[in-house]
């Protein structure tokens, strides 16, 4: 049955493809990614044991195309068209920047003082991979660590401030080079970077750092596609540079795996493949082995709504967004189960179509707003649409736009964005 699956993700990878001519239409994406996961799948398919059933080859293929529906029949209209001549340079003011950047620095300096002291005094704790395992346990999973008010706030703007840093830095550098110019902003965006990265890994995680490297690089080739109207998002030349950073990014994940608490011992390509391919068994043994059913309407698919209601006392049970980990023949694969495994929980079959279907339209009618505009413009609307892409590809390993983008938390991300993109506009900034 995997087999089956992985070609018939081939097949509908070929028809979206056909259809948008656009690597990072959602309609692809979501197709490609599967694609990747259930291909890690089949590189271990005897050492795990696999033998799917055809209720989750069924449930995906439903899912991916709920999704992919609305893409299709969500068209731009025929008189518009992408401008190469939308594409201008951004001037902001480089004293906002900088005091943009001295905020992060005081930020991270908070939260490095805090894990000192949470640490008992000796920071140089956080290398060691079994304390950060420890720490990474306590604060996702058990909730018995909560980081300050201050804390919480730093690490919101941080994630903003690089966020709008990396669209000016692109847009303004792809604009240079059209124009012949030397590129500019390298160093600040860089140490904004640096410190960002940081930040991630103090927290226990990097899947900020993954779904920062898919907003980068969607970006970029967005932007690109602006010059190079025929190939700046279509497979051909781009495939060979998407294929090596891929690679590049891979390996990092891996290599970092110690630095935030990750005790895995296995070789890279193993690591990697059980990361992004360990979710196709996962969700399969939950369809075989099911749990009961919650009483809480939409306890998994709606984490981000009822973790908000249990906090102003509308829902009375506090719970964590983490799932059970399963171990199919014996093997710890984790807590993933793709993003279908919380819609189906919650609502069945019937929740996979439409809660897909939701998410497809609107990433759509986003991508038809954002891709067939006119210009370029330097907006919330348009840096949150390359934020939230990483809903769509992460769809393979899990949930991330009903239960996590749907929340207060990100809510407080999207003021950040906007206040410091308001006063970015207020303060000399020109668009020529």
């Amino acid at each position: 049955m995997i087999y089956i699956l992985l070609i018939s993700l081939a097949i509908l990878s070929w028809i979206t493809y056909s259809l948008k001519k656009d690597i990072f239409h959602p309609a692809c994406l979501i197709c490609f990614s599967f694609f990747f996961s259930v291909f890690c799948t089949t590189l271990n398919i005897d050492t795990w044991g696999i033998n799917l059933s055809s209720d989750i080859v069924q449930l995906i293929l439903l899912g991916i195309i709920s999704f992919i529906l609305p893409c299709i029949f969500i068209h731009p209209n025929k008189d518009t068209k992408k401008e190469a001549s939308g594409l201008s340079k951004i001037y902001v003011s480089k004293n906002i920047i900088l005091v943009f950047l001295i905020a992060q620095s005081i930020f991270l300096l908070l939260f490095i003082v805090w894990m000192k002291n949470y640490l008992n005094g000796n920071f140089l704790d956080i290398f060691n991979s079994n304390i950060m395992t420890e720490f990474r346990f306590e604060k996702s999973f058990n909730q018995t660590i909560n980081y300050p008010w201050y804390i919480n706030q730093g690490i919101k703007f941080s994630k903003a401030f690089i966020y709008i840093i990396t669209f000016l830095f692109i847009n303004n550098n792809i604009s240079n080079k059209r124009q012949k110019q030397k590129k500019q902003g390298k160093t600040l965006l860089v140490l904004s970077i640096l410190m960002y990265s940081i930040q991630t890994m103090l927290t226990g995680g990097r899947s900020e750092l993954i779904i920062y490297a898919i907003y980068a690089t969607s970006l970029y080739f967005f932007i690109y596609g602006r010059l190079n109207k025929r190939t700046g998002t279509r497979i051909g030349v781009n495939t060979l540079k998407l294929i090596v950073l891929l690679a590049v990014v891979l390996y990092l994940f891996s290599a970092s795996r110690t630095l935030v608490g990750r005790v895995s011992e296995d070789n890279p390509i193993y690591y990697i493949s059980r990361y992004f391919g360990g979710s196709i068994p996962l969700f399969d043994d939950y369809l075989k082995n099911p749990i009961p059913k919650s009483q809480i309407i939409g306890k998994e698919i709606f984490f981000g709504i009822n973790k908000f209601l249990n906090q102003i006392g509308i829902l009375h049970e506090d719970y964590t967004i983490h799932l059970e980990f399963r171990s199919p023949n014996g093997i710890g694969l984790g807590n993933v189960y793709t993003a279908f495994r919380r819609m189906f929980q919650d609502f069945g079959a019937i929740g996979i179509i439409i809660l897909s279907s939701i998410h497809g339209a609107i990433m759509a009618l986003w991508y038809k707003k954002i891709y067939y505009a006119r210009k370029i413009k330097f907006s919330t609307h348009l840096i949150l649409y390359f934020m939230l892409l990483h809903t769509v590809v992460l769809m393979p390993f899990s949930d991330f736009f009903f239960s996590t983008v749907l929340s207060i938390n990100y809510i407080n991300i999207v003021l950040y964005l906007t206040t410091i993109i308001y006063i970015l506009k207020k303060y000399n900034l020109k668009i020529r």
